[in-house]
């Protein structure tokens, strides 16, 4: 019994959607992302697409959005936690948040030179 082989392009897109689903970290979906935009370039570079490849390039540039749009939400929920993580820790220490006052450096005087020598009058 034979089983039907899927075209190596829709193997992609498959792979990539099931990979998307399991992926719950931003670590995970950032190399997700930059795997479907580098087969986005393979496949914008063939100058002479046919249907097949047209309609993979649109399906690329649909999981390409969904991805960065997954990446996005993910990497601000998981900067959102570890913000309150910091804040958590930083109060069970007693160190309290400090405003954010501009820091100014001193600069330097500037020292006037001693002529030597006789000056023009």
């Amino acid at each position: 019994m034979t089983t039907a082989k899927l075209p190596a392009e829709k193997a992609l897109i498959e792979a990539i959607l099931k990979a998307m689903e399991s992926t719950v970290t931003s670590d995970g979906l950032l190399p997700l992302a930059n795997c479907v935009e580098a087969n986005l370039s393979d496949a914008l570079t063939n100058p002479h697409q046919s249907d097949d490849l047209s309609q993979y390039i649109i399906d690329l540039h649909e999981i390409m959005d969904e991805v960065r749009s997954r990446y996005a939400q993910t990497r601000e929920k998981e900067i959102t936690l570890e913000s309150n993580r910091l804040r958590e820790r930083l109060n069970s220490w007693g160190v309290i948040s400090k405003p954010d006052t501009q820091f100014t450096p001193v600069k330097p005087k500037n020292k006037t030179r001693k002529h030597t020598g006789s000056q023009a009058a």
